[in-house]
């Protein structure tokens, strides 16, 4: 399973959406070596916003092209797409026009996914702050290291053991040595 994004990894993917979209727009309005230089250097961070974002557009051939027919995916193959001969339209609108398109989904999408990420990271802090988290913690880290300590001996994965049938005695394991870890402490200091 993949890790959910930071707020700040799709704020960095929004901004490569933005440098593309702008140095698109500039090149369109005055095309030049310069400016075309400037939409290759932004076309491969786009790329990856794109992917993650969803937008996007694929473009094919005529099927008159017959087994010479090609399909266009992905802003490197589509971002010039409109100066090569028979894409000056698709479907009534000028192939740039989709791109740019295609680039303000997928910043919709990623600005959509900023925010989930932002309430996600809000109700982690939150659930850091709260005293109980920590219990938790601390319990959970006393009840794993049996199952850390045979998963060296064994060479197998600690989750893996934890839910196999030894998990369980483990764990009544752990709980025993703890308490006895704590009453010989205990006892050491005095306290009872």
């Amino acid at each position: 399973m993949n890790k959910p994004l930071s707020p700040n990894d799709v704020r960095a993917l929004r901004a490569a959406l933005v440098r593309f979209n702008n140095a698109y727009v500039a090149y369109l309005q005055t095309p030049s070596p310069d400016t075309r230089s400037g939409v290759i250097r932004a076309i491969p961070e786009a790329e990856t916003a794109l992917l993650v974002g969803g937008g996007g557009y694929t473009f094919t051939d005529p099927p008159a092209m017959g087994s010479m027919r090609q399909s266009y995916s992905g802003l490197g193959q589509t971002a010039f797409l409109h100066e090569q001969f028979g894409w000056e339209e698709v479907h009534g609108r000028p192939p740039y026009e989709l791109v740019l398109e295609g680039v303000q989904r997928a910043d919709a999408v990623l600005e959509l996914e900023e925010r989930r990420a932002v309430e996600r990271d809000s109700d982690e802090v939150r659930r850091r702050r709260h005293p109980l988290y920590w219990a938790d913690r601390a319990v959970r880290a006393a009840l794993t290291v049996p199952a850390y300590i045979v998963s060296v001996i064994v060479g197998e994965d600690p989750e893996t053991i934890d839910r196999s049938a030894w998990g369980m005695p483990l764990r009544v394991l752990a709980i025993v040595a703890d308490i006895v870890t704590v009453y010989l402490a205990g006892r050491a200091f005095g306290l009872w």
